[in-house]
């Protein structure tokens, strides 16, 4: 039986720990938290960091692991490429890690193999940010650079409070930098991809919709993209030119791509799958390929799986509060439950606790899933729930 070292058993590992249970290879999980919802599930559980390389390599030796994973979170890539350096296994190389987890990195390798991507410069502290900022126009961008889920991202339409713009992104970044960048107009996608032996396969295009300014946390992901051929194609063409360019040899790849009249530019790649169920979910439903069987595939050695491409859509719509407050209820959700559409609703929060403003995904307090033949359909059906299922929130906390 092969063995397969999972790092992380938060519920964003859930379904890579029961896959591979699925597909009969032992799977040894590792968390920092004993309490981890996937600890139950895996043949063996050990309370470690997935950011101790010591010992998770002393446990990756012990039981002689044949692959080692973490699914949609990105800080654990370093480690994983560290172990399977050593261990000479089939993942991605430190230095691929290291610049699909840095920002900065990232854009740097970018930019050298000449692939398009905002204008950019890297703050080390607030004396940086403060003499850097006055070489971009407003509207721009600033971000941590080692962060996810929207952290610390922010619209920046003018200056006001200076150190409190830099402070907001720079208190998710683990070494205080941050990152201004060019603020892009445009369509917002993401490409799920899947590389073998440096080889790599564009296996979906997800049309993204974010909350308004300054926070632009995603609320909604849709498979397949509207796009024309043409579109699709120059997406396409640069995706596999940045996994190629951050040096992506075995694995999956999730890439944030923005389109306008100037063309396609590359926000940022990670290698992982895409999460927001994008990846668990979405993929699957619209297209039948098992991004999580193939990444798990590729870990053990193994080539992907060869699988005939379906034509559907899926799509996943988030819930979540304009302002601070206490969640009373959803109104009218069984309109979801009713909709031929339906696939699955689920509500994060109980009744009567205290809910944020929209700020980062962490603050969604929801979703549900919907499939069908195609995604003009899916959207207009979108439409027609939002328009009778409201989330109640009872005043403003101040």
């Amino acid at each position: 039986m092969k063995r397969l070292l999972i790092l992380g058993g938060s519920v964003l590992q859930i379904p890579g720990i029961q896959k591979a249970i699925e597909m009969g290879i032992y799977t040894i999980v590792l968390d920092n938290d004993s309490e981890a919802p996937g600890a139950k599930l895996a043949h063996e559980f050990f309370q470690i960091s997935t950011m101790d390389f010591k010992k998770v390599l002393e446990i990756a030796k012990k039981k002689e692991i044949d692959g080692i994973i973490t699914l949609a979170s990105d800080q654990p890539m370093k480690i994983v490429s560290k172990v399977g350096e050593e261990l000479k296994l089939k993942t991605i190389t430190y230095d691929a890690a290291l610049k699909c987890t840095d920002k900065g990195l990232m854009r740097k390798a970018l930019k050298e193999k000449m692939v398009s991507i905002p204008k950019f410069l890297v703050a080390k502290n607030f004396q940086e940010f403060r003499e850097y900022h006055l070489q971009f126009q407003q509207p721009f961008i600033v971000k941590p650079v080692n962060s996810s889920g929207s952290r610390g991202v922010q619209l920046v339409k003018e200056i006001t409070q200076l150190e409190r713009i830099y402070d907001y992104s720079a208190q998710y970044s683990s070494s205080r930098e941050v990152i201004i960048e060019e603020y892009i107009e445009g369509e917002e996608f993401s490409v799920e991809t899947m590389t073998y032996n440096g080889e790599t396969k564009i296996v979906a295009i997800t049309q993204k919709k974010t909350s308004e300014t300054p926070f632009f946390v995603e609320i909604q992901h849709m498979v397949p993209a509207i796009i024309n051929r043409e579109q699709q194609e120059v997406i396409e063409e640069i995706v596999i030119k940045t996994v190629n360019a951050v040096g992506i040899e075995y694995g999956p790849s999730h890439c944030e791509v923005k389109l306008n009249s100037r063309g396609v530019f590359i926000i940022e790649i990670g290698a992982r799958l895409g999460g927001d169920f994008i990846s668990t979910k979405l993929v699957p439903l619209a297209t039948g390929y098992d991004l999580v069987a193939n990444t798990i595939n590729i870990s053990l050695g193994l080539k992907p799986n060869v699988y005939e491409h379906r034509e559907s859509a899926a799509l996943i719509k988030y819930f979540y509060s304009p302002i601070d407050g206490i969640y009373k209820d959803m109104l009218s959700i069984d309109v979801i439950k009713k909709s031929e559409y339906f696939y699955e609703t689920n509500i994060y929060i109980e009744k009567n606790k205290k809910v944020n403003r929209l700020k980062s995904s962490n603050d969604r307090i929801g979703h549900y899933i919907l499939k069908g033949e195609n995604s003009i359909e899916l959207l207009n059906e979108v439409e027609e729930i939002d328009s009778n299922v409201k989330v109640e929130i009872e005043g403003e906390i101040k």
